[in-house]
């Protein structure tokens, strides 16, 4: 039973919603505008047969289906989605001539159908598409009623008003119940666009402003005491304090401008995945080896590796694992004073999961649903602040766990620590 409906969600969403990110608007709007065709003349078909139509009028509206059907293959399978909506725009010309000449020209539902149509057009067309169309629209729509002025004999009449009445009754609903939920559902895109378009500002302004913040704070310092060390009466002691002290926020700067540059190429996807065979133990031996010079200085800590006897080997991109497993490493390093840090790995499934465990500071549940965005820094209120960094390390190691098909989450207690869990497929797949 889950299965059928599961099967039939996804029908909906495939081929009446066409929910797919894939999709332009214009060309998801293009969609709807064919399947409302199709019901108009579908249902118009029978509607004709009833209030006794022409029947040139009944053997278009019986061939628009299938011809309806050809649009849509040529857009959505051949992908020439243009072509497609250029045809579409000329037969709708053509039927909606006859159909004005067949039913009693601006007394029928001609003038319906067009006034409804105008307003599909403009969402599912482009610009120039649209300023193109709708002066030949207006045009032909002239060029009617001079007919019908002129030369009423040439417009077939209903065999009865109460025909006529029924025939634009139908058209009215048919474009009351689908084009309305349409214009709806496009209203609803264009105001989430917008909101993402403020969104993504304000995303650009916060990265300015960190940006500007996180170079200028290790610049200061570089400078200040390089400034410092010109001073002719400074004991070497000073000397060798200042010259760490420059070494060290040379080192934040040159990490920071690293991790701007990778992230870049991760979100511009001008990062390639390079797949080689090997094992996960030895590779979790050389990020122990570089955490314990970086955390030579904190005296309390208990370094520790947890891997299996036996050796764990795994097809994917060992310098992005590298990558990942260094960065939360550093992480552990700058929020742990006491206790122990500790890498390790096991087997799940067709899976291997890499951790990083600490005992440091931890955080709150709430912090740790926006660790992974950038610039995200845990609350002062929950944790001391990290003074030396930007808030990328963590997104970065996201954006190359989905690189390599992985996952990557958190599980962490306020004031009790946290550990990283990374799980990779150990045969890198394209599909998974």
């Amino acid at each position: 039973m889950k299965d059928a409906v599961y099967l039939f969600r996804e029908f909906v969403n495939r081929y009446i919603f066409f929910r797919s990110d894939k999709f332009p608007f214009q060309e998801l709007m293009y969609y709807y505008a064919l399947g409302i065709t199709f019901l108009l003349a579908f249902i118009s078909f029978f509607t004709n047969i009833i209030i006794d139509s022409s029947r040139l009028l009944n053997l278009l509206t019986l061939l628009t289906a299938p011809f309806l059907f050809f649009l849509y293959w040529l857009s959505y399978y051949k992908r020439k989605v243009r072509l497609s909506q250029n045809i579409f725009l000329f037969y709708v010309f053509f039927l909606f001539n006859i159909i004005w000449l067949t039913t009693q020209g601006s007394a029928g539902g001609g003038l319906v159908i067009i006034q409804a149509f105008i307003l599909i057009l403009i969402f599912f067309s482009s610009q120039m598409q649209v300023i193109k169309v709708l002066p030949l629209l207006f045009v032909n729509v002239f060029f009617l009623f001079i007919i019908e002025w002129t030369y009423p004999e040439y417009i077939e009449s209903y065999s009865s008003n109460q025909a006529r009445s029924l025939d634009v009754f139908v058209n009215m609903s048919i474009f009351f119940l689908f084009e309305i939920p349409v214009i709806l559902f496009a209203k609803r895109i264009i105001d989430e666009d917008r909101i993402k378009a403020i969104k993504s500002e304000e995303r650009k302004t916060s990265y300015i402003v960190n940006m500007s913040h996180e170079i200028r704070t290790p610049m200061n310092a570089i400078m200040g005491f390089a400034e410092l060390l010109d001073d002719d009466d400074l004991d070497n002691d000073s000397k060798k304090q200042f010259i760490q002290i420059i070494n060290d926020n040379s080192r934040t700067l040159l990490n920071l401008l690293n991790n701007i540059i990778n992230l870049s190429k991760i979100e511009q996807d001008q990062t390639n995945v390079s797949l080689s065979k090997f094992n996960v133990s030895e590779l979790l031996k050389q990020v122990n080896d570089v955490i314990k010079l970086q955390a030579r200085k904190k005296k309390n800590i208990d370094l520790g590796l947890v891997i299996p006897n036996n050796d764990i080997f795994i097809e994917s991109d060992a310098i992005m694992l590298y990558q990942i497993i260094i960065n939360l490493g550093y992480n552990a390093i700058k929020f742990t004073d006491n206790g122990f840090i500790h890498l390790g790995c096991f087997v799940v499934d067709n899976n291997v999961v890499v951790y990083v465990k600490d005992t440091g500071k931890g955080m709150s549940k709430e912090s740790a649903g926006k660790l992974f965005e950038k610039f995200s820094q845990v609350d002062s209120s929950n944790v001391v602040n990290n003074p030396n960094g930007a808030g990328l390390g963590l997104a970065i190691c996201k954006q190359l766990t989905r690189l390599l098909k992985g996952e990557i989450w958190v599980d962490t207690t306020l004031n009790v620590g946290t550990t990283f869990y990374v799980k990779l497929p150990i045969k890198f797949n394209n599909k998974h």
